[in-house]
């Protein structure tokens, strides 16, 4: 289980230093792009096996059990499973975690559509530091998805990502 958590630690890595196949103006279509991405990354490593996954379902109940699980999911296109998984790692405080549950309430993946509970999650992450719900969160005040419009926001949250590597730029 060590040697899984660690693999999954650097594929976040990787995920967030190797980032470079999605920007748009559009919300819809860069959460569209990075769902790809990240889906076909999950795809790529190795999925656990049912003695893993029991493993981690035995497991104390914490953010470290709920990502693997809520990943392997994500990357067999079961949505309806990785969600409440998701859930879970982000009350518990995951920041990917967090990520990923308010791409699915925006998206509709594994739930239904609530544009309110996306954005409340997408701070959250962006709040802990994640460059990409930065800029999802940028992206989120610029069209105004389920918060007001404001430049000012924009900005901050754009410079926030820029900050760590995530731009326009560098996401073409």
């Amino acid at each position: 289980m060590k040697k899984f958590l660690l693999l999954a630690a650097v594929v976040m890595c990787l995920t967030f230093s190797g980032l470079a196949a999605f920007a748009d103006d559009d919300l819809g279509v860069a959460m569209l792009r990075y769902e790809k991405y990240y889906q076909a990354d999950m795809k790529a490593n190795k999925q656990l096996t049912d003695d893993q996954i029991f493993e981690y379902k035995s497991s104390p109940n914490n953010a470290g059990t709920y990502m693997p699980l809520a990943s392997h999911y994500y990357g067999l296109g079961k949505y309806t499973e990785s969600f409440p998984y998701y859930k879970k790692a982000a009350e518990a405080g995951s920041k990917q975690g967090a990520l990923m549950l308010a791409i699915s309430y925006v998206k509709g993946m594994g739930t239904n559509i609530h544009n309110g509970d996306g954005a409340k999650w997408m701070l959250a992450a962006a709040d802990g530091g994640n460059p990409i719900a930065q800029y999802f969160m940028a992206h989120m005040y610029k069209e105004g998805v389920s918060v007001e419009r404001s430049q000012t926001a924009v900005d901050k949250w754009f410079a926030a990502a820029a900050a760590k590597g995530v731009t326009d730029s560098t996401l073409n």
